[in-house]
């Protein structure tokens, strides 16, 4: 009877162990914030403090061709620029590398709200106009999407 009774013990135990949940999902207070979807957001954590401009692309100034390039950056907690991705160049990839080249430049300031200096990613539009482009017209419209960025 005893052993009936500690193998229904044993029985009941094990039962209950597997049935326990374990969160082991940690969450990484390094990891950025991913505040893509506001641009009002991400300035509420960091403001730019050291912003370079991108050189024009020769082939695109001497085609006067206009257009934009869309960036999704991260923002270390030292306010550097980090991790460009690109989500799209408007009308060519010719806008790409010195967008790129000028972004990794940028300095970022933490609002008083971000005292704790989280890192953050967000979205960056960088526009290239001429008044007197071929396209100026649909790179302006095309282009004007992203102005929330």
């Amino acid at each position: 009877m005893k052993l009936q009774q500690l193998l229904l013990i044993m029985s009941a135990m094990m039962t209950l162990t597997s049935c326990t949940s374990h969160n082991t999902q940690v969450l990484n207070s390094s990891e950025p914030l991913d505040l893509t979807h506001s641009k009002i957001a991400a300035q509420e954590y960091w403001v730019a403090a050291k912003l370079v401009s991108p050189k024009y692309p020769v082939a695109n100034a001497r085609h006067k061709i206009a257009g934009c390039s869309r960036f999704k950056l991260s923002i270390n907690s030292n306010g550097e620029t980090v991790d460009t991705e690109l989500i799209e160049s408007y009308p060519n990839n010719k806008f790409v590398a010195p967008s790129q080249g000028a972004l990794k430049q940028w300095l970022w300031t933490p609002t008083d709200q971000n005292e704790a200096r989280k890192a953050i990613t967000r979205l960056v539009q960088l526009d290239f106009y001429m008044t007197d482009a071929k396209n100026y017209a649909q790179a302006k419209r095309h282009c004007a999407v992203g102005t929330q960025y």
